[in-house]
């Protein structure tokens, strides 16, 4: 007699029913895929202006030029109808990374490897011969891609249509504008049937029109499985869009993962940039020489309980206090700058007076910038500040202020001139 089931078990009437069950699921492999990828290019370190020197740089070129890793040891999976962004600055390796999945170069190291139909528009006009009209280069691309000519011809009408240049598809391509010449490419990479697209921010040449087609086609096409590589400096657009987002830096890889935390990352990375502290103000600015003059004893944050803070939150209310030691009436100038020395915004003091010395309080109901890393220098001036009258102390970015912004946090929540209060406390003795 066979063995009584056992209650919520399953029972196979079949032993390879059962065996099929317990193996691990297949698991499709990565439509892309890099493999510590290295690509090297050599750069020549100077001109040549005269014939003979030409030849006989030609001659010892080897010689002559330095190597340069656009990409090093790069290693990551895509993984298909994934929406990919690459992140960095010019020069990181973004551009070099969609033109070997694109097979356009090949890695100096490493493998790359892709499994689809790739349909990339790395550069304005790429893959269009000029010479040829709209209608012409709309066949070339498609056979190209592996297309037959019949199942282009299906796509003719919807794919000329979409680009809105009906009246120019027969005129040759180099006669096109910039803008004609992205709505064509556009249209021809989204209506071909491709497993990959690649994109190298080629939305940033068309109308704000076709654009949002542009976008909305990308995301149904996304929404059916489509595999999406994309480099763009609208950081905002890519932590919306993407699923997933590699900063490179260098060539390397700084950050991969969570859109949204990879976009932290780089701006506040973007934000600590090596700014000299202090460089955008006048360096040959003097202070007075005179022996007792007011002078800076601290400057800090506080909370509306007292407490000191190291950090705000966008729309947080904040106290910046300045402690001085003042024996005779000034006023005091702040200045506010992002990392990188935008002037953000400034402020004078009323005069204050000597029986009023103490702690000065700069308040601010509601902090208004975004996520970011800020500066304060702080000036103190003669309350007449006459043009040759010269500040009594000075102290450049004296204080750093940490930012970040809340999720819940919408933009026509920010203020963009926030009501400043000033104070004076007496010194505790």
């Amino acid at each position: 007699m066979p063995p009584r089931p056992v209650k919520g078990s399953v029972q196979f009437l079949f032993p390879a029913m059962e065996d099929a069950c317990k193996r691990p699921p297949v698991m499709s492999p990565p439509v892309i895929e890099f493999r510590n990828v290295t690509k090297t290019y050599r750069i020549q370190q100077r001109a040549t202006p005269r014939i003979g020197a030409w030849l006989i740089d030609k001659l010892f070129e080897h010689l002559q030029r330095v190597p340069f890793n656009a990409l090093d040891d790069v290693s990551f999976t895509v993984e298909q109808g994934e929406f990919l962004g690459l992140l960095g600055t010019n020069g990181a390796g973004k551009s070099t990374t969609l033109s070997l999945i694109a097979g356009v170069t090949h890695p100096t190291k490493g493998s790359v490897r892709v499994r689809g139909r790739v349909a990339s528009l790395l550069q304005l006009g790429i893959g269009f011969h000029p010479d040829l009209s709209g209608m012409e280069n709309i066949f070339y691309n498609g056979i190209m891609l592996g297309l037959t000519r019949t199942e282009v011809l299906d796509r003719v009408g919807a794919i000329i249509e979409f680009s809105g240049i009906a009246d120019f598809v027969y005129e040759p391509v180099k006669h096109y504008s910039s803008g004609m010449y992205a709505r064509l490419a556009m249209s021809v990479a989204l209506h071909l049937d491709p497993e990959i697209i690649l994109l190298d921010e080629i939305l940033a040449a068309g109308d704000a029109e076709f654009s949002h087609r542009a976008f909305a086609r990308l995301l149904e096409l996304h929404g059916s499985g489509v595999t999406i590589v994309s480099v763009s400096h609208e950081i905002m657009s890519s932590r919306e869009l993407c699923d997933r987002l590699i900063w490179l830096d260098e060539g390397k890889i700084r950050h991969t993962g969570d859109a949204r935390e990879t976009v932290r990352c780089y701006l506040d990375h973007i934000s600590r940039l090596a700014v000299p502290r202090g460089h955008y103000l006048h360096q040959d600015l003097k202070v007075s020489s005179e022996p007792g003059h007011p002078a800076v004893a601290d400057v800090f944050m506080e909370d509306d309980n007292g407490e000191r803070i190291s950090h705000l939150t966008t729309g947080d209310p904040v106290n910046i206090v300045c402690r001085i030691d003042n024996p005779k009436p000034l006023r005091v100038w702040h200045c506010l700058r992002w990392s990188t020395g935008r002037r953000l915004m400034e402020e004078y003091s009323p005069v204050i007076n000597p029986d009023e010395s103490g702690r000065i309080v700069y308040r601010i109901d509601a902090w208004p910038f975004l996520r970011g890393y800020f500066r304060l220098s702080v000036v103190l001036l003669p309350a007449d500040n006459g043009e040759d009258a010269l500040p009594y102390d000075r102290h450049e970015d004296i204080l750093e202020i940490p930012t970040k912004t809340g999720e819940a946090l919408h933009l026509e929540d920010v203020l963009m001139s926030p009501e400043v209060e000033w104070s004076v406390i007496r010194h505790e003795d």
